[in-house]
């Protein structure tokens, strides 16, 4: 079984606070996108891809595929997981893939959600499943970058 190192949700997907802060701090050695419409489509992988340097491989699963192969990778892998949304990271939880760390990033306004931090709104039916994943042993936090104080802890 490989390590993941986080999770992060962040509607822009991967760019460069993705690859180059969050990757060599936490010496990910492999970046998985979870994502059902982006892992069938091959153009908007490669513009992702061209935010991130040759060291760090890319991949691009959807929700059942990351449930399928993420058990039965290299246990070599230092994995960050990155998802657009909560939804889709509460569905591989449940599935029952081990998260030790989830970072929130940009997630915009949208109805429904309020503000918690300069550039991440939450629902309160996403507040609470975070905090019910803090209160299980998770560490979860809302931060932009490594270099910064985390804005929001659960």
């Amino acid at each position: 079984m490989p390590t993941i190192e986080m999770a992060r949700v962040d509607n822009r997907l991967i760019h460069g606070q993705i690859s180059v802060r969050w990757c060599s701090k936490l010496e990910i050695n492999t970046i998985i996108v979870i994502n059902d419409a982006l892992a069938q489509n091959k153009v908007q992988q490669g513009l992702l891809d061209m935010a991130v340097p040759d060291d760090y491989p890319t991949r691009y699963y959807s929700l059942q595929g990351a449930i399928d192969k993420l058990p039965n990778l290299s246990p070599d892998k230092k994995i960050l997981l990155i998802f657009e949304n909560i939804r889709d990271l509460q569905s591989i939880v449940a599935a029952g893939i081990k998260i030790p760390y989830i970072n929130i990033g940009n997630l915009d306004m949208s109805p429904g959600k309020r503000h918690i931090a300069a550039s991440t709104s939450l629902s309160q039916e996403e507040m609470d499943w975070l905090a019910s994943q803090a209160q299980a042993g998770t560490k979860v936090e809302v931060r932009r970058i490594p270099s910064e104080d985390a804005t929001y802890e659960f």
